[in-house]
C-alpha cells in the first residue's frame, strides 16, 4: 500500500471552481437587472486605480451565460486588473435584437467609466472584450457611433481603450454571420468591417482558420481594414481551428486541445502590457502571492505504507517525514493498478489511468493520450510556472514528454523514458544507473554525476530558488526513483544497517528511504528560510508499495515483510 500525505493550506477558492467576488447592478430596463459579476485582484481597494477587462459572452444574440469568461476573468484578476462578465438582453431571454445586445454593452463600458472612481478602476484603461455575439457587441463598443441609450450621460465616452475579440461576429451581410437577423436597410449598421475608421483603440483578434460560423476571411479583411486605416491591430489564427476553440476547461470541460485557451491567455496578457495595461511586476505574478498557493508534489517509487518510522517500522530513522507527517492531512485510499505508470496517469490527468491508455507498467504502450488536459497545463492556464525533476514513464516519443505536456522545466530520468528517446546516441549506464547516469535537461541529454535523489532535489530547489525571488507562483513535481530497485545508497547512508547485521539489500533499500527523509527535510527548511511555507501546498505520496521481491532477500537479516497490517505489495491486487 503507498502513501500520501497532505499539508492543505487555505486559499480562496479552488483552481476548478471560479465564483464572482460582487455582482453589480448596470442597467435596469422594464424591472429586468443587468449585472457585471466581478472579479477583483488580491487586495483591491477603491482608492486604487486598475485597468479594468468587461467580458460579454457568445450566443449568437440568442442565448449565453456570462459563466462563458469566468477563467478569463479570474484570470485577469489575478494579473491585478478589475475583472467583469457582463450580463446582457438576448432574444431568448428578453425578446431583442442584436441591437438591444450593442446598447447594453455601450451601457456598460459607459457605466463602469462613469463609477470608476468608487470601483478602483482607471477610467482610462477599459478594455471591452468577447466571443463571437459577445466579441461582436465588445467591437460595436467602439467601432458603432449609434445606438446609445439616450437616457444615459452621453457626455461620459462608452467607448473603450481597448479591445481582445475571439472570434467576433464582424460582418452581418451575407458574407459574415446573423444577416437574417437584421432587417434590409440595416445589414450593415452594426456591421463592423463596415465601420472602420482612424484613431480607433489598439486591439488583438483571435480567430480560428476553419471557423464555419464566422468565416476567417472576416478577420482578414477586419485587421487589413484596421491597418489601413492607421489603427494598431494584431491578428491571431488558430490553424485548423474552428468557432469557439478560445473558450477554457472551465466553461468546455471536455475540450481536448485546450492550445487556442492557453494561446488566448498569453497573447492577450503580452498585449495589455505592451499596451501599457499591465505593469512588468503583475506580468511576472507579484499579484498572485497570497491568492495562489505554490505546489510541490514529491512522489517516492516503491515506498509502502511500512516504510516510515512514524508509521511502526523499528528499522527506519526518517524524523522529518515523521513530523511532516504529524502535521498533515493523510490520505489512506488511492486505487490504480498498483505500478509506476498507471498512479502517475491518474495524477497527470485526474482520470482513471484505464480511460488515457495506461493499464500497466509496460515502456512499449504506457503512453499517456496526447488528448488528455494534464495537471501542468490547467496550473499553466492559471498563471503557474511548472518544473518536473525526476522519472515520467508516460511515454518517450517527443510528444509525449514532459515538455509536450505543459512542463516548462524538465529534468528527466532516463529509466522508463530516455533510454528509449532518439535524441541523440547516449545509452544509459545499467550498471551503476544511481550515481552515473543519463537526464534530459529540457531538450539535451546530459550524464550526470550523483546519486539521483540528491540531483533531482538540488535540481528541484534551484529552480524554486529562483521562482521565488521573481514571485512566480510554480508547481514543482519531484518524482524519485528510490527506493525502487535496483538498492543503491551512499556509504553513509546504508552503514548503520549493515553495522546492525542486515544484508547489503537491505541496508542500501533502506538507506535509500533515509536519504529521501533527509532531502525532504531540507527542502522544507529552504523553504522556512525563504518565508515561503505559509504560501506552499505540499504533498508527499508514493506511487505504490513495496515489491514482494524485495522481501525476500538473502541475508542475515531481511527487509521485513512490514506493510502496515495489509496484504499483498507492488503488483497485487491486494496492494
Amino acid at each position: 500500500m503507498g502513501l500520501v500525505l497532505l499539508i492543505l493550506l487555505p486559499f480562496s477558492q479552488t483552481l476548478a471552481s471560479f465564483t464572482p467576488d460582487e455582482q453589480l447592478t448596470y442597467k435596469t430596463l422594464d424591472g429586468v437587472k443587468l449585472k457585471l459579476h466581478a472579479f477583483y485582484p488580491e487586495g483591491h481597494q477603491a482608492s486604487q486605480k486598475r485597468p479594468a477587462i468587461v467580458f460579454f459572452f457568445g450566443g449568437g444574440w440568442n442565448g449565453g451565460t456570462p459563466k462563458q469568461f469566468y477563467e478569463f476573468a479570474e484570470y485577469f484578476a489575478q494579473l491585478g486588473m478589475v475583472t467583469y462578465s457582463a450580463e446582457y438582453r438576448v432574444r431568448s431571454r428578453n425578446k431583442t435584437t442584436p441591437f438591444d445586445a450593442a446598447e447594453d454593452a455601450k451601457s456598460a463600458v459607459r457605466w463602469i467609466r462613469t463609477n470608476a472612481k468608487k470601483l478602483g478602476v482607471d477610467p482610462n484603461k477599459i478594455v471591452a472584450s468577447g466571443g463571437s455575439a459577445g466579441g461582436h457587441v465588445a467591437a460595436c463598443t467602439s467601432l458603432i457611433q449609434e445606438f446609445d441609450r439616450p437616457d444615459e450621460n452621453l457626455t461620459i465616452s462608452s467607448t473603450p481603450n481597448a479591445l481582445i475579440l475571439f472570434n467576433p461576429v464582424l460582418d452581418t451581410t451575407a458574407k459574415g454571420f446573423g444577416v437574417k437577423r437584421f432587417p434590409p436597410d440595416k445589414k450593415t449598421a452594426l456591421s463592423p468591417n463596415h465601420h472602420v475608421r482612424k484613431n480607433l483603440p489598439p486591439t488583438i483578434l483571435f480567430h480560428g482558420t476553419a471557423d464555419k460560423t464566422v468565416p476567417f476571411e472576416n478577420a482578414e479583411r477586419f485587421h487589413r481594414l484596421m491597418t489601413e486605416a492607421g489603427n494598431d491591430c494584431q491578428l491571431v489564427s488558430f490553424e485548423g481551428k474552428g468557432h469557439g476553440a478560445f473558450n477554457g476547461p472551465f466553461f468546455r470541460p471536455k475540450t481536448k486541445d485546450t492550445g487556442p485557451f492557453q494561446q488566448s491567455l498569453k497573447d492577450s496578457s503580452t498585449f495589455l502590457h505592451k499596451i501599457g495595461f499591465l505593469p512588468v511586476a503583475e506580468q511576472k505574478g507579484a499579484s498572485l502571492k497570497g491568492r495562489r498557493p505554490n505546489i510541490i508534489l514529491v512522489m517516492t517509487d516503491d515506498q509502502g505504507m511500512g516504510d516510515l518510522s512514524c508509521m511502526g517500522n523499528p528499522i527506519l530513522k526518517t524524523p522529518h517525514l515523521d513530523q511532516f507527517h504529524a502535521e498533515s492531512t493523510r490520505f489512506t485510499d488511492f486505487q490504480v493498478s498498483p505500478t509506476c505508470a498507471p498512479t502517475r496517469a491518474a495524477i497527470m490527468s485526474g482520470r482513471f489511468p484505464f480511460n488515457v491508455g495506461v493499464s500497466h507498467t509496460i515502456l512499449q504502450r504506457e503512453r499517456m493520450a496526447l488528448d488528455v488536459f494534464t495537471l501542468p497545463q490547467m496550473l499553466q492556464s492559471a498563471g503557474y510556472t511548472t518544473g518536473l525533476f525526476g522519472k515520467w514513464h508516460l511515454g518517450d516519443e517527443h510528444e509525449y514528454l514532459p515538455q509536450s505536456r505543459g512542463f516548462d522545466e524538465v529534468l528527466m530520468h532516463g529509466a522508463g523514458g530516455i533510454g528509449q528517446v532518439r535524441l541523440g546516441d547516449f545509452p544509459p549506464n545499467k550498471e551503476t544507473p544511481y550515481f552515473d547516469d543519463v537526464f534530459l535537461h529540457n531538450e539535451t541529454i546530459v550524464r550526470t554525476k550523483g546519486f539521483c535523489t540528491d540531483v533531482f532535489f538540488d535540481a528541484a530547489e534551484g529552480w524554486i530558488k529562483k521562482q521565488h525571488e521573481e514571485q512566480k507562483p510554480y508547481f514543482a513535481y519531484i518524482s524519485l526513483n528510490a527506493p525502487h530497485g535496483p538498492f543503491i545508497a551512499r556509504e553513509e547512508d546504508k552503514k548503520r544497517f549493515l553495522d546492525e547485521g542486515y544484508d547489503k539489500v537491505t541496508a542500501a533499500r533502506y538507506g535509500m528511504i533515509e536519504n529521501i527523509d533527509h532531502n525532504f527535510g531540507n527542502l522544507l527548511a529552504l523553504l522556512q528560510k525563504w518565508d515561503a511555507l505559509d504560501n506552499t501546498l505540499i504533498i508527499f505520496m508514493t506511487d505504490n508499495g513495496m515489491s514482494a521481491r524485495s522481501i525476500a532477500q538473502k541475508g542475515k537479516k531481511r527487509i521485513r515483510p512490514f506493510n502496515a497490517n495489509l496484504r499483498g505489495g507492488k503488483n497485487s491486487p491486494y496492494e
